[in-house]
């Protein structure tokens, strides 16, 4: 499930989600949030 960010923070969102999945969570839920915020 990939959101597209468009906000400022857009590319650090997207880095950030990379990170945590690289570290093996799920974040998804965590994902729709910040989608929330970015807007």
């Amino acid at each position: 499930m990939s959101k597209q960010f468009l906000g400022i923070y857009a590319a650090y969102i997207k880095q950030y989600i990379a990170y945590k999945r690289g570290l093996g969570f799920k974040y998804e839920t965590e994902e729709i949030i910040l989608s929330i915020f970015d807007r």
